[in-house]
């Protein structure tokens, strides 16, 4: 069982502010939580010369409050960012965002006069490396879709149309598990996306029909009320992301897809496909649910119909 760790009152403070004021979604308030557990772990061990030999994973921060946090100097919170680089390993990305966490709290404890001046204010996020986005070829993800679809596994309808959605609508992982029966329409779906903004996606053929041949078998065992999740584990319950990431692991190496597969790499697989098959990069953005393009992209008009025929013309949407 994963350990349940007490927080200090003002983070916890901030965290309800992200969520209930600035209407967060759970996941990014979760990692903005996960991150400041570490700062603040870090810090009380730095500062705290009776805690210097005990690891930081065990470090308890309930106890720090407005008086620990305006000790915190720039030059701790340059160590830390250090330590993040020298000891942890963290990317230029992952660091980043780590630093994003800080500078958005220490602007929460500014505005609510927690401290008199935000230290955070000129401290610099590393570049982020543009690297290439990794996908599979036309080729690999009809194979990988082929392996699903003639394996003998306890869920191979669920699991055929889980990875058909992936690769034909480029859902995010957590976009499809939160897909409910309400949300479902005839050639459409509501989804629930990034800042808990709604879209509908539209069904291509091979989408709808992977959902009616899961249907037929989860109906039998599972009720299908309004509320109840599409996708659930065989024991009912709404499947975990990290089962997903650890089938795509499992179906990847049955099709000799050596490369590391995750479901990010599956919404990648569909956007280069569509773009290959002559899909204009607006509708990709809509399709992909991405708020930002050149700035030429402003004068270029999307309808539902463009959305409609780009996930059509999916060339997974031929088996």
């Amino acid at each position: 069982m994963k350990e349940t760790i007490k927080l200090p009152s003002i983070l916890e403070e901030f965290l309800h502010y992200l969520t209930s004021v600035q209407g967060r979604a759970a996941g990014t308030v979760n990692g903005y939580c996960s991150d400041l557990i570490l700062f603040l772990r870090y810090m009380k061990k730095e500062k705290i010369s009776s805690l210097s030999n005990i690891s930081i994973d065990y470090i308890t921060i309930a106890d720090i409050d407005k008086k620990f946090i305006n000790s915190i100097t720039i030059e701790d919170i340059h160590n830390f960012i250090k330590y993040l680089d020298t000891t942890k390993g963290n990317k230029n990305t992952t660091r980043s965002r780590k630093i994003t966490s800080i500078r958005v709290f220490y602007k929460y404890l500014l505005n609510i006069g927690a401290i008199d001046t935000n230290i955070t204010e000129d401290l610099k996020t590393p570049k982020k490396t543009k690297t290439m986005p990794v996908y599979l070829s036309e080729y690999e993800a009809n194979n990988l879709l082929n392996i699903i679809d003639y394996s003998h596994t306890v869920n191979r309808e669920r699991d055929y149309c889980i990875y058909t959605l992936l690769l034909n609508l480029g859902l995010r992982i957590s976009e499809l598990l939160n897909i409910k029966f309400k949300d479902i329409y005839n050639d459409s779906i509501k989804i629930l996306g990034k800042g808990n903004k709604e879209r509908i996606v539209f069904l291509n053929e091979v989408s709808q029909h992977s959902i009616n041949q899961y249907l037929k078998v989860r109906n039998k065992k599972w009720n299908n009320d309004l509320e109840d999740y599409l996708f659930i584990s065989t024991r009912g319950a709404k499947l975990n992301p990290r089962t997903v990431q650890l089938s795509i692991k499992k179906y990847c190496s049955m099709a000799n897809i050596n490369e590391d597969c995750t479901p990010h790499k599956l919404r990648h697989t569909m956007a280069t496909l569509l773009l290959k098959n002559g899909t204009d990069v607006r509708t990709l953005q809509r399709i992909l649910d991405h708020e930002s393009l050149n700035t030429v992209s402003i004068y270029t008009h999307v309808n539902d119909e463009d959305v409609r025929r780009a996930i059509e013309g999916n060339p997974l949407n031929r088996r």
